[in-house]
């Protein structure tokens, strides 16, 4: 309880200070990063709690049925489905890529966090988000982005103190 006090505060601070420094801008999207921390702790801990015996496919496919009518909607009022869209050849590679992103960067690693909630406590298994910045760091490297190594490992440590 003390760690999550302490990190809200200090996320509280960044924002305030922020806020100072540069007032034109809009600081209520950050309410959204508090209100997604909220909810991924509630994820975990429902999961635990209520779904203990659901398998962690059936947990994953819930999930995305229930964000299917709305991410539905968001490509039919985006012009996605126009024709102007699949005009350029470049679209399909793009679509393709990122079916394979929702395959085995969501829906795979959603089974697999489920599972790990499961045979784990909450806390454990949420733990893996302290891995995430490291991730996308070797990514990065192995998709040849040039990245700043002391930049990024201090983003990594700054990120992993703060939390």
């Amino acid at each position: 309880m003390l760690g999550v006090v302490l990190g809200f505060i200090g996320a509280s601070m960044l924002i305030f200070n922020s806020m100072e420094l540069n007032p034109d801008q809009n600081y209520l999207y950050a309410g959204f990063v508090v209100l997604s921390t909220v909810m991924y702790a509630f994820n975990v801990n429902i999961i635990k709690h209520y779904l203990q015996d659901v398998k962690p496919i059936a947990i994953a496919t819930g999930n995305f049925v229930a964000i299917f009518i709305p991410a539905f909607l968001v490509l039919v009022f985006s012009d996605f489905f126009s024709s102007q869209t699949y005009e350029h050849d470049a679209v399909y590679t793009s679509i393709g890529y990122v079916a394979i992103l929702a395959v085995f960067g969501t829906v795979m690693a959603k089974i697999i966090f489920n599972n790990l909630i499961q045979i784990s406590s909450p806390v454990f298994a949420s733990s893996v988000t302290y891995l995430m910045p490291l991730v996308a760091l070797l990514w990065g490297l192995v998709d040849g982005e040039l990245l700043d190594w002391t930049k990024g490992w201090l983003l990594y440590l700054f990120y992993v103190v703060s939390i």
